[in-house]
């Protein structure tokens, strides 16, 4: 009932109301035409739609002190305008969960009735679909030469009241701070610029790459389908940790999970699998099926530092880690090491990049261990979960769509067999 409530109020407050019946037709008109042609009925994109049409100049004072009463009276400053921050995203979130639950195509005002002195307004207003046709009653008040939406009526339940009456037991119940203090949790701030961060990674990061690498373009297309804009910076992997640290950075572009990662960070679904290989010399080519054959064999191993490696991996005593895959495939090739540990699709770059290794190395196609692809952010961001909720929702989309298939064709990603 109460998100019935709130839908009228979003479809109707998109302007300053000089002349109210004519801009509440003006924005039931751009409503109605941008949900007609919306592809997702999704609280993104009709995060969207609020956003382009749905005027910030609801009288969210008027409509705050009405709702907090006695207690707005009481509160300090700071609670005031704590209470003037986050109720308007709590109130964001619930005008899109209305529409996800009931869209109109068409409405008539039926009948509007000013007070005496011509400062009040109610306006019924009815709002019709293929299954039923629903009666409102939106009530403005003038500030000055301008109208604002300050309260909406359905079957004569008030939604000034109903606010009211939920906040007055909350605040009863949990005192005004941690009531206060859950809103804005529960509400944290829209953040619809997000700066991307990975570090060079061929070929799913790289300046030189077109579109600079898969993980770069497959995780900037979903988010900008969940309707975010992304900035991407290419950065060494300690210095993308200080930089989401910072703010600096919003997202690790691609990373693995692992127990100790995870007390700081968050980690959306998987995007992609990475299959780890073992890659050796051509002249004692390993074709190991599983860790402990390629162990049993007791050959130095090099591994990249700062890769979150399975336990088993970390814990073998002939191992060596290097900082970049130069050093490491140096090692290879000079017989320093026997084999080296490396995801599929890279070590198939590298040695397609460079001829001369391809004929000096093997990789094996045996999987020996399987790492899912994620994006990250700290636990601690405001929209961490917000972000990471969006990506997941969308990333299921994108990953049945054409669109997957021509990036994964498009940078010669082949995966192997799982077992």
């Amino acid at each position: 009932m109460l998100y019935i409530r709130i839908f009228l109020i979003v479809i109707l407050s998109s302007h300053t109301l000089a002349q109210p019946t004519d801009q509440i037709k003006q924005a039931l008109d751009a409503v109605v035409y941008d949900l007609a042609r919306l592809k997702s009925i999704d609280e993104p994109s009709l995060g969207n739609v609020i956003d382009e049409h749905i005027s910030p100049l609801i009288d969210y004072l008027a409509m705050s002190q009405l709702i907090l009463g006695e207690h707005w009276k009481r509160s300090s400053v700071a609670q005031k305008r704590q209470f003037l921050q986050c109720f308007p995203r709590q109130f964001r979130h619930l005008q899109a969960s209305a529409l996800i639950n009931w869209q109109p195509d068409k409405w008539t005002i039926t009948q509007e009735a000013y007070n005496a002195n011509q400062t009040k307004l109610a306006l019924d207003i009815t709002l019709h679909n293929s299954q039923e046709v629903r009666a409102f009653t939106l009530r403005l008040h003038k500030v000055e030469n301008d109208w604002f939406i300050y309260d909406a009526a359905y079957q004569d339940h008030s939604l000034l009241k109903t606010f009211k009456d939920d906040y007055a037991e909350k605040i009863n119940r949990l005192g005004l701070k941690r009531v206060l203090a859950r809103l804005c949790t529960d509400y944290p701030q829209l953040i619809k610029d997000l700066t991307l961060a990975g570090l060079h990674w061929p070929p799913f990061i790289g300046q030189g790459l077109p579109g600079q690498g898969l993980s770069i373009e497959l995780v900037s297309q979903v988010l900008i389908m969940a309707g975010y804009k992304v900035d991407i910076k290419i950065a060494p992997w300690k210095r993308v940790l200080e930089g989401m640290i910072d703010g600096e950075f919003d997202i690790n572009i691609a990373i693995w999970h692992s127990k100790s990662r995870e007390k700081h960070l968050l980690f959306s679904d998987p995007y992609f699998q990475n299959q780890i290989v073992s890659v050796s010399s051509q002249k004692v080519f390993l074709k190991p099926n599983s860790l402990n054959t390629l162990f049993a064999t007791q050959g130095a191993m090099g591994i990249m530092d700062d890769y979150a490696y399975s336990p088993k991996i970390n814990r073998y005593p002939n191992r060596q880690y290097f900082q970049n895959y130069s050093s490491l495939y140096r090692g290879l090739t000079s017989g320093e090491l026997d084999f080296a540990l490396l995801d599929y699709t890279v070590a198939q770059y590298y040695l397609q990049q460079n001829p001369n290794l391809g004929k000096s190395l093997q990789v094996s196609t045996n999987t020996l261990e399987s790492k899912p692809l994620h994006i990250s952010m700290l636990r601690k961001h405001p929209v961490a979960k917000k972000v990471l909720s969006d990506f997941n929702h969308y990333l299921k989309i994108y990953l049945k769509s054409d669109q997957y298939q021509a990036l994964l064709n498009k940078y010669t990603v082949k995966t192997l067999p799982q077992k």
